[in-house]
């Protein structure tokens, strides 16, 4: 896609804003909103969301609840359609948008009108660029990131990017229907990446619990939830395979660990939306290289430790008595049927803080193939996880690809870095 620049340009006079088409216009953002104060004052109102990447969504739909919901909405703030909804506490990292409905949200939250006459998904898509979300940064206020607040007075005082009403509509109907483009790229891209991860755990689940050989005769295992295994195979406690292992740290100098259903056993710091974590790791379960780890709650993660370090003391660490694969049986574990019946042996006072105790646990049977199929089956895994993570890397560079161009492309188009008045698109 070719697009020109406009003819001439001029600077902006802020050190993080590009020069813009010389005949557009910046202004304070004072100047653009005015917060609006209308609250509740019963508990009637459909409850709303706010997320960096969906904009303002029912709550009901959001996915996630919070840990402690409010009592009554009364005080809550009221959204109307086309008004500007912000989280002062997550404003840093893109937490606001233009609503398209109509609701109420957290009095934590502030509310805008428009002041002038303008096409407003045009500042949904500007504000929501890294470019100012990184500017909102430097005025946030706070000890850490999940603290930091760009309260309104430090919100008006940036300035907007405003060209011709008439470019701002141009503008926006070329970005719906180019990123209406790229977004159905990226679904079928994630369409496909759903395919490989199934046929990925279709193959380990057939591998570990039928074998290598399709026509092996088999047999009933005794047990209702796994049904039939190779004839020559067995059925053993897990008693007989792991022995839990329950050193804990004396020192707290160790490496911290944590576990991952992508990655298994890694460094803490390595670990994604990271929590703060305690300063003291004294009385943490000790893990040694080749360990298997065991998130007990919900998740019902099994990974091998290529590391030395320590885990949450909520975890449990096992180690392997000499009669089975260990990767065999992490990969058996894996398999949904293993996890259901892990969720159906667990106990706790509800779903979120169930857990698997290891005496429960233990008291369960693993399908057993002699070691050297097991041997060969852990082989056969490694190679066919192999290729279809090869192509599953292929398509999430793809897909990343996909974002950064869109995140790109919205960027240049409303500051004016591309031409978009004559394209056709």
């Amino acid at each position: 896609m070719r697009m020109k620049r406009y003819k001439q340009y001029k600077p902006t006079g802020i050190s993080w804003l590009p020069e813009i088409p010389a005949h557009w216009d910046t202004m304070r953002i004072r100047g653009l909103f005015k917060e609006s104060i209308e609250k509740t004052v019963d508990d009637s109102g459909t409850l709303l969301s706010l997320s960096q990447y969906t904009g303002v969504s029912l709550k009901s739909e959001a996915g996630k609840t919070g840990m402690f919901e409010a009592e009554s909405t009364t005080g809550y703030k009221i959204v109307h359609p086309g008004q500007f909804v912000m989280n002062i506490m997550l404003a840093w990292n893109g937490s606001y948008a233009v609503s398209d409905l109509e609701g109420i949200i957290s009095p934590a939250y502030c509310v805008f009108d428009f002041r002038i006459p303008c096409v407003k998904r045009y500042f949904d898509y500007l504000l929501r660029t890294k470019i100012y979300s990184g500017a909102f940064r430097t005025q946030s206020r706070g000890i850490i990131d999940s603290r930091l607040r760009l309260y309104p007075n430090k919100f008006y005082s940036f300035k907007a990017i405003v060209p011709p009403i008439e470019e701002q509509e141009k503008i926006v109907a070329f970005l719906d229907k180019k990123i209406t483009l790229i977004e159905s790229c990226k679904c079928q891209r994630e369409r496909e990446l759903q395919t490989l991860n199934e046929l990925k755990q279709a193959e380990i689940a057939s591998v570990v619990t039928r074998g290598l050989n399709p026509n092996v005769p088999m047999k009933d295992s005794g047990i209702p939830w796994i049904g039939q295994i190779p004839a020559h195979w067995t059925m053993m406690r897990i008693k007989n395979l792991l022995e839990e292992s329950k050193v804990k740290s004396i020192d707290g100098h160790e490496q911290s660990l944590s576990l991952s259903k992508s990655a298994g056993v890694i460094p803490y710091e390595e670990k994604e939306n990271r929590t703060m974590q305690s300063a003291s790791l004294v009385g943490a379960k000790v893990v040694q290289c080749g360990d298997v780890v065991f998130n007990r709650f919900k998740a019902r993660l099994f990974a091998i430790s290529n590391y030395d370090g320590v885990v949450s003391p909520d975890y449990a660490v096992y180690k392997g008595k000499g009669r089975a694969n260990l990767n065999y049986l992490v990969s058996l574990f894996g398999t949904e049927m293993y996890r259901a019946a892990f969720d159906r042996k667990a106990s706790g006072i509800g779903d979120g803080f169930s857990r698997l105790y290891t005496a429960d646990l233990f008291s369960m049977y693993a399908i057993f193939p002699p070691i050297e199929e097991q041997n060969e089956i852990v082989k056969y895994i490694a190679l066919k996880t192999n290729q279809i993570d090869s192509m599953i890397e292929a398509l999430n560079a793809e897909i990343d690809r996909l974002t950064e161009y869109k995140q790109r492309l919205i960027s240049d188009v409303v500051t004016g870095q591309l031409n978009v008045q004559d394209e056709t698109a």
